[in-house]
């Protein structure tokens, strides 16, 4: 998979896995393979985005496929989501500075299923 991302001018890759690439350009798309293991679309169009911003979502998303056997977020709570958040607060505060990425890509994940329920939940 290439997601083409960010500014008119090609620029340096970010490798996201061992089939995908992030590339920094705003005018272009690409298909996805099937053995990639992101999105399951076969365009994506990104543009305008930080590069930073896509390459943390590419972790995220990756860490929510490998939990997929959990069966996801629809039975949660807020108060039960914001509560693994604060716990994982005290975890990134307390873990060596090797963990501290996997910390942060988890609370990040929580903060989304959050934002998640309040959108399908409550503003409609």
């Amino acid at each position: 998979m290439k997601m083409i991302v960010g500014n008119h001018k090609m620029a340096t890759a970010i490798n996201s896995c061992d089939q995908c690439t992030i590339k920094k350009c705003k005018f272009a798309s690409t298909s996805i393979p099937s053995s990639c293991p992101l999105p399951n679309t076969n365009t994506i169009y990104i543009t305008n985005v930080r590069p930073d911003v896509i390459e943390f979502a590419v972790e995220m998303e990756k860490v929510l496929r490998d939990n997929d056997y959990k069966g996801g977020w629809d039975g949660c709570t807020i108060r039960e989501l914001v509560t693994v958040i604060e716990n994982k607060v005290v975890d990134l505060k307390q873990t060596q500075l090797s963990d501290k990425t996997k910390e942060a890509i988890d609370i990040a994940n929580y903060a989304m299923m959050v934002f998640n329920v309040i959108r399908t939940r409550y503003e409609k």
